[in-house]
C-alpha cells in the first residue's frame, strides 16, 4: 500500500481496495480559534489530523484497510470569537456540511465513518450531522464519532493534576507531543481561570464523570489571554502517553466494529 490518504489514489486503485465494502474511513474534525498567547489557532486542526494520520498508519500495519480523507478545517467555534484569528460557521452550515461529506463517502461503498474530532464545540452538532446522515440509510451503514478528550478522557484524568479544558495543561502537552511547536519557552506561559462556572455536583471538568446538566448561553467575550489551567506544567512525554493511549484504543476499536460489535 503506497497510500492510505484518499485524494492520493486514482479511481482504479480506490476500487480495488474498497469495491468489496470492507473499507473503513476517517475524517479529522478541528477548528481555526484562539489559543491563548502559546498556540497556534490552528492547534484543534493540528492535534486531529496528527492523530488521525498515526491511528491510520497503525491500522494499516495490523491489517484494517482504512482510508484518510480531507479534514473539515472549521467548526463552530463562535464562543472563541471575541479573540483575533477566530474562524467559525454557523450551527446549521456545519451540520448540513458534514452531512453531505459523509453521506457522499456512503455513496461510495464505504460503509463505516469514524470522525475524529478535536473541538469540544464541534462535539453536538457533529452527533446530530451524523445521525441525520445515517437516518435513512440501511443499518449496515454506520457513523462513529470520537471526540479525544472522551476517547481517553480516564487516561488524561489518570496523568495531569488539572482537569481538561482549553489551551491548558492538557492540550500543551498533546500538542506538544505531536510536533506543534510551544510559541513562549519555559514554564511561564499566561493564563487565566475559567469563567464559565463548573461544579463537581452538576457539571463537572472531569473527564471520568458524566455531567448532570448541560447548560447554554451565548459565550463569544474577548479574553485576556485565552488559556486556562497551568498550560506551563505541560509535558511533551504525558502527551505522548495519551496519544499512544488513543491510537491503542482505536485499533480496539477497529476490532470491535469489524467482529460487528459496534
Amino acid at each position: 500500500m503506497e497510500s492510505y490518504l484518499w485524494r492520493e489514489l486514482s479511481w482504479k486503485e480506490f476500487e480495488e481496495i474498497c469495491g468489496g465494502g470492507e473499507c473503513f474511513s476517517v475524517i479529522p474534525c478541528g477548528s481555526i480559534e484562539q489559543h491563548g498567547y502559546h498556540l497556534p489557532l490552528g492547534t484543534d486542526l493540528h492535534i486531529a489530523v496528527s492523530l488521525a494520520k498515526k491511528a491510520v498508519e497503525e491500522a494499516w500495519k495490523a491489517g484494517y484497510k482504512v482510508l484518510l480523507l480531507e479534514p473539515i478545517p472549521i467548526g463552530v467555534s463562535d464562543m472563541w470569537s471575541g479573540n483575533p484569528g477566530t474562524l467559525w460557521i454557523p450551527l446549521e452550515v456545519f451540520i448540513a456540511y458534514v452531512k453531505e461529506y459523509v453521506l457522499s463517502v456512503f455513496r461510495n461503498n464505504i460503509k463505516r465513518v469514524i470522525v475524529i474530532n478535536s473541538h469540544g464545540g464541534n462535539a453536538d452538532p457533529l452527533k446530530v450531522a451524523l445521525k441525520s446522515a445515517t437516518s435513512s440509510l440501511d443499518p449496515s451503514y454506520r457513523a462513529y464519532l470520537i471526540n479525544y478528550w472522551e476517547f481517553v478522557g480516564d487516561v488524561i484524568d489518570s496523568m495531569f493534576s488539572n482537569r481538561f479544558f482549553h489551551a491548558d495543561e492538557v492540550e500543551t502537552s498533546i500538542a506538544s507531543s505531536l510536533g506543534l511547536g510551544v510559541k513562549i519557552p519555559g514554564k511561564e506561559i499566561p493564563y487565566e481561570h475559567i469563567k464559565r462556572p463548573y461544579s463537581d455536583e452538576w457539571h463537572s471538568l472531569s473527564l471520568s464523570k458524566r455531567p448532570r446538566v448541560y447548560f447554554f448561553y451565548r459565550e463569544g467575550a474577548r479574553l485576556e489571554v485565552g488559556a486556562f489551567n497551568e498550560p506551563g506544567r505541560y509535558s511533551v512525554e504525558g502527551g505522548e502517553a495519551v496519544v499512544r493511549a488513543f491510537i491503542d484504543r482505536f485499533l480496539a476499536l477497529l476490532r470491535d466494529i469489524r467482529e460487528n460489535r459496534l
